[in-house]
This record gives structure tokens, C-alpha cells and sequence, in this order.
């Protein structure tokens, strides 16, 4: 495993997650149920993932998980009505794309160890 690419891109997951889940109260859309409510959990999942990930190269469907979940960040507040609200919608979306990137980044950046040839 590629430690310091898995390290860093789980590192980004677990920032990342973090801001969704105080980013309803930060950014003042704790009164959207909606929005708070996804962007809360998503932001719980993503952080439970990338710590998976981090755990361990045979974790690396965690990667995959978080990578869907920030495509579903992105598309979550056209799915659920919040799309007028700006900070609600440029928050979900912005992340939604740093959590995708961070997801693939843990899978794909993964290097084989070559063994030379006897």
C-alpha cells in the first residue's frame, strides 16, 4: 500500500467530513431539516469510512463508498428541494467533489510492489 496517498487523501475524507457535519450550524442551516439532516449523516459516514480506509489496504471499498457518497453530495440538493439555498448548495456540492476526489484518490493511487524477475 501506498501509505503516505492513502494517509493523505483518508486525511482530506476525515477534514472533509468533519466540515459537513458542523457546517449546518457554522454556515446557519440548521433550520433546513433537509439539508442539516443529509449533509449531518453524510458527513458522520464519510468520516467513518475514511478512518476505514485508512486502516488498511483490503479497506480499499471503503475508498469506493466515500467516492459515491460525494456524488451524491452533489446531487442531494437538486434530490431533496434545497437547490435556492446557496450556502446549503454550494456547501453540498463543493464537498460532494472533495469527497469523491479523496475516495479515488485512496483506491487509485495504490502502487503494486514489483518483484524482479529470477
Amino acid at each position: 500500500m501506498d501509505d503516505i496517498n492513502v494517509r493523505t487523501g483518508s486525511g482530506i475524507g476525515i477534514l472533509a467530513g468533519l466540515w459537513l457535519i458542523l457546517s449546518p450550524f457554522v454556515l446557519g442551516f440548521n433550520d433546513v431539516t433537509n439539508a442539516m439532516w443529509n449533509t449531518l449523516v453524510l458527513g458522520i459516514a464519510v468520516v467513518v469510512f475514511s478512518l476505514v480506509r485508512m486502516a488498511g489496504r483490503e479497506y480499499s471499498w471503503a475508498g469506493w463508498i466515500n467516492f459515491v457518497m460525494g456524488l451524491y453530495l452533489i446531487l442531494a440538493p437538486f434530490l431533496f428541494g434545497y437547490a435556492s439555498s446557496t450556502n446549503e448548495l454550494w456547501n453540498s456540492i463543493i464537498f460532494g467533489i472533495i469527497v469523491a476526489i479523496s475516495g479515488v484518490w485512496t483506491v487509485t493511487t495504490m502502487t503494486t510492489t514489483s518483484h524482479p524477475m529470477t
